[in-house]
């Protein structure tokens, strides 16, 4: 299954797989388009590299609409980290989602 649209906070994103990246810089796999209220991901991530790609824009629309204002580089430095970190947890704790889903 692919997703389709992503709801974050107040705004809900378009999720446009591409064939081959089609970002601003070659070697992203993701980008995040707050006025288009798009989120762009490399169709051919799986696994964990791409529920880490799709964390890190989805933090990217927090950081957006959350008017945190942090320069591109430290909001990179943080999106990155803190979408690495979850990631790990995620993959290290296979029962954790399912923990949350209950929980919610």
């Amino acid at each position: 299954m692919k997703l389709k649209k992503l709801k974050i906070g107040y705004e809900s994103y378009d999720i446009d797989w591409w064939t081959a990246t089609n970002a601003t810089s070659n070697e992203a796999s993701g980008e995040f388009f707050a006025k288009d209220k798009k989120i762009g991901i490399d169709a051919r991530e799986s696994g964990a590299q791409l529920v880490n790609t799709v964390i890190h824009e989805a933090l990217h629309a927090v950081v957006y609409q959350q008017g945190l204002k942090l320069e591109n580089d430290q909001e990179e430095l943080v999106v990155n980290s803190v979408a690495n970190g979850l990631t790990g947890i995620l993959v290290d704790n296979p029962l954790f989602l399912t923990w949350i889903k209950e929980q919610l």
